[in-house]
């Protein structure tokens, strides 16, 4: 546990925290091989004292929240009903549905394989943006709107023989695909940003679509749960802000309460008017998204004129200056958004003094963000070169540790890692399944895959043998449906030369002196 190693993870050490109802919020194991190395665990003496004991009221909560969901399995789902009388009297042969939730999407496509009728029948693909790759997403897009599509807006009739009717997702596919081959789009949930509702409607209402008429469905909270769920959500951000305070983050990260109340009321506004038909907000809402339209064809014409050549050529990008009011950035500091001429991107922040701020991305987006203050000049004695050539270097030389093949190794997650050892060894049994196996598990795979394989590390040492656990790990890639890939490929190297400025922000300490 916590309390046991003395220690808080943080970053990508979090997702090897496991919450268990009877021992707690236990922190796997294997991240204490090599501890000296890792930069992702933070030891308790740095916390509040109280920080603990918050962690285990909250833990209390949520256990206390597991137990009444069980409660409700088995129970019917109005949610569920709605959805299903919808698909049962749509006119549109063609439905994308859209959830903003990963587990959403799961939970509808664990109903919908026990009960097709929820569907009417109609054949069906879902896409979570977290457990595709891009090669996935586009492949599920292609059969919900054949690469044929042409030829079916000219009128042809013919079907591929994998072609789907109903296309589930999460929000992944809701900005930048065409999908005009479908006539209906059903929000499952309302996002707390109603202008996701543009987008996803956005993916129908095309300037190719062969259809007049587009059907629009989005399930909103009955009258009163709107409320109780902008009050929750309140709460949760309230919780937000006291753990920012008991990590020493003394700069606000979090709206003021009248900023909040402005939102919840456009989006109580938003809800209403769509609850009640409201044509024009469909008309005002289109309009900005043919706006995004518009913009990425001049950018696709640029790009055919030559222009985005002579955009990529030039030495600096965007810069602009605020003044911050975090109490951690005590000298001006230059943020450097990089890309290499491989289009590989990276961040980086270097103070004044020539020195890097070591933090991850999260942290420097919060260090970027000006959170309101208005821009102003930037000082004349910042030697944006010298800065850049450190920011450079740095990079070079975390690239290039990177083209090394057997860096990559580190990348896969330690359950993975010791799955892949049982897999491998000479004890183990040999045939084309373990070999596909292995390298199903070659890359990193989502939180479920981990945990299933650290429960069955835990079982390891009472008295499986290696024969066992590769059968065992063997069920865990077939439940998951996970097939082989190829290993990552290792980037090329590269040279300052080869490192670009997309954009760079110089952000000022509030304190005049330091400037």
């Amino acid at each position: 546990s916590i309390n046991q190693h003395n220690v808080v993870p943080i970053g990508s050490a979090i997702d090897d925290v496991r919450i268990d109802a009877d021992q707690g919020i236990v922190i796997q194991d294997e991240l204490f091989e090599g501890i000296d190395s890792l930069g992702d665990l933070i030891s308790i003496a740095k916390f509040d004292k109280s920080f603990i004991e918050d962690l285990e009221n909250d833990l209390s909560k949520l256990c206390d929240m597991e137990s009444r969901l069980k409660d409700l399995e088995g129970k019917p789902d109005p949610k569920l009903e709605t959805l299903k009388r919808v698909m049962a009297n749509t006119p549109s042969e063609k439905v994308a549905i859209f959830s903003s939730f990963g587990d959403t999407v799961d939970y509808l496509v664990e109903r919908i394989e026990s009960d097709p009728s929820i569907l009417n029948g109609r054949e069906w693909i879902s896409v979570v943006g977290g457990d595709t790759d891009p090669n996935q997403r586009a492949r599920a897009v292609e059969r919900f709107c054949p690469a044929s599509e042409s030829e079916a807006i000219n009128g042809s009739t013919e079907r591929p023989d994998d072609e789907v009717d109903v296309l589930i997702s999460t929000d992944v596919l809701s900005e930048g695909q065409n999908l005009q081959l479908a006539q209906a789009v059903l929000s499952y949930d309302m996002p707390w940003n109603p202008q996701r509702v543009v987008q996803r409607n956005g993916r129908v209402i095309r300037l190719r679509s062969p259809h007049d008429v587009a059907f629009l469905y989005t399930l909103i909270p009955v009258k009163g749960e709107l409320e109780d769920l902008l009050e929750l959500e309140a709460n949760i951000q309230a919780k937000i802000q006291a753990a920012n305070a008991s990590i020493g983050m003394e700069s606000p990260v979090l709206q003021t309460t009248d900023a909040q109340s402005r939102i919840y009321a456009d989006l109580q506004n938003f809800t209403d008017r769509l609850a009640a038909g409201d044509t024009t907000l469909l008309e005002e809402e289109m309009n900005a998204a043919y706006a995004g339209e518009f913009f990425r064809a001049e950018l696709m014409r640029a790009h055919q004129e030559g222009e985005l050549q002579r955009i990529r050529d030039l030495p600096w990008g965007i810069g602009a200056a605020f003044v911050t009011e975090r109490s951690d950035i005590t000298e001006p500091t230059v943020f450097f958004a990089c890309r290499t001429r491989n289009d590989e991107r990276y961040w980086r922040m270097v103070s004044k003094s020539g020195t890097i701020i070591d933090v991850q991305d999260l942290e420097m987006m919060f260090h970027i963000n000006p959170n309101g203050q208005p821009g102003c000049d930037i000082p004349s004695d910042i030697d944006f070169d010298r800065l850049f050539n450190i920011a450079a270097e740095n990079i070079v030389e975390t690239h290039n540790q990177l083209t090394d093949p057997t860096a990559l190794e580190g990348t896969v997650p330690a359950s993975q890692r010791w799955a892949l050892e049982i897999l491998t060894s000479p004890d183990a049994p040999e045939g084309q399944q373990y070999d596909d196996a292995h390298a199903a598990l070659s890359i990193g795979r989502n939180q479920r895959v981990r945990s299933a394989l650290s429960d069955l590390r835990r079982e390891y040492p009472k008295g499986m043998t290696i024969t066992e656990t590769a059968a065992r790990i063997l069920e865990i890639v077939s439940d998951f449906g996970l097939a082989p890939v190829a290993p990552p490929t290792p980037p090329k190297p590269i040279t300052t030369d080869d490192l670009g400025v997309v954009c760079y922000q110089v952000i000022l300490p509030a304190d005049k002196s330091q400037q």
